[in-house]
């Protein structure tokens, strides 16, 4: 709700702050009292002088910002009544969503025809955009998972591609902002980042330095603004956060019949199926084991704290290690059997039909059981498989 609202302060007030917005960000709920981080509206924190600061980061709202122009010059004009504003943040939140999802999917298409051919590239960039998180949650709403896709796919297309100074110092920049997007982030930012380094060879001075750039914003906001070195994210934590059964965790992240990766998008276990073909034919095999590494530390972390992962269809929080994921399957594709590809096939069009499903007729029962039971400081599933 802060990305949503947020870009029409940064233009109208200059300000991140969201003490000038609070009757909207709150939507009728209670921002947290001074002195406190506790209310109901819990994406508001207390920030450093008791100002009030979005839980989340700040990097989503000031990318999208620019979009908002039309729009605050359309209110300004009609005189910012408060029904009309609301309806426009609304349009303009899913535009913008729908945006980023679909650049990171035209990205993604390049990145492939990199180790693949076209009709193959196709391919699983539709499966992607149809069959995966990106179409439910990334392009539905400014959460950060569509920012974190489009930064992580950019990241990519670069540091595998031709190496120039220019290309150098943006690679760089866009894989420090992953990480200031999305802390959890960090592990892949960093996978990708000793890559990067190597791949800029006697350049990597510039690779670093432009890394440092978001690295350097986001630690100064989050000491001069928010009041806390990891910013507002640490500002409220409750026991309820954790998760004592890490297997469990990991368990219900890759296959529980409301959170699973490889129930959601069944056509992604093929990766952990065939990974060997990936890194043995891979001509990056460094770089996929960089990945592997990254993806494998950042499911074990999501199964140490509450997996549920609050009001979203399927594996929000695994969002973000989908492109890599994807990435991965050309060599998998192209080594399959004529039944191995009918079978790739089928995964495909059930991972899309689930897709559409969460689309469209998601409604969000059982997930708001989760937010009623959290307070209770223990791990409740949200379903079981029964036959």
């Amino acid at each position: 709700f802060a990305a949503r609202y947020l870009p029409f302060s940064i233009l109208r007030n200059h300000s991140v702050l969201l003490d000038p917005i609070v009757g909207s960000v709150a939507l009728g709920r209670s921002p947290p009292a001074v002195g406190t981080h506790d209310g109901t509206a819990f994406w508001l924190q207390r920030g450093r002088n008791d100002q009030l600061v979005s839980k989340y980061p700040l990097v989503v709202p000031l990318v999208v910002a620019p979009l908002y122009l039309p729009a605050v010059q359309y209110l300004d004009g009609i005189g910012w009544d408060p029904q009309v504003a609301d309806k426009v943040a609304r349009i303009m939140e899913k535009f913008c969503a729908s945006m980023i999802t679909a650049t990171s999917v035209a990205l993604l298409y390049l990145l492939l025809r990199r180790r693949s051919d076209v009709r193959t590239a196709a391919l699983l960039s539709l499966v992607f955009a149809f069959g995966t998180t990106a179409w439910v949650i990334s392009s539905q709403a400014l959460w950060m998972h569509g920012m974190a896709q489009l930064l992580i796919i950019a990241t990519m297309w670069l540091i595998t591609g031709p190496r120039t100074s220019t290309r150098i110092a943006i690679a760089g920049f866009l894989c420090a902002l992953i990480a200031a997007n999305r802390p959890p982030d960090a592990i892949l930012a960093a996978a990708l980042g000793l890559w990067g380094l190597r791949w800029a060879g006697k350049q990597w001075a510039r690779f670093v330095i432009a890394g440092a750039v978001p690295v350097f914003l986001t630690l100064a906001y989050n000491l001069g603004v928010v009041g806390h070195v990891a910013g507002a994210y640490a500002l409220n934590v409750h026991p309820s956060d954790f998760n004592d059964n890490t297997l469990e965790g990991i368990a219900g992240l890759l296959f529980s019949p409301t959170r699973g990766l490889f129930v959601f998008s069944p056509f992604l276990l093929f990766v952990p199926f065939f990974l060997a073909r990936v890194i043995r034919g891979s001509e990056a095999r460094g770089l996929t084991l960089a990945l592997c590494a990254a993806v494998v530390a950042q499911v074990i972390g999501y199964a140490m704290v509450d997996w549920r992962q609050g009001i979203a269809w399927g594996p929000r929080w695994l969002t973000d290690i989908v492109p890599l994921l994807v990435w991965m399957l050309p060599p998998i594709v192209a080594s399959l059997s004529r039944n191995g590809r009918t079978l790739f096939a089928a995964a495909c069009v059930v991972s899309i039909t689930i897709q559409a499903i969460g689309a469209f007729w998601y409604t969000g029962a059982i997930d708001t059981a989760v937010l009623t039971t959290k307070a209770d400081d223990r791990m409740r599933p949200l379903a079981l498989w029964r036959t």
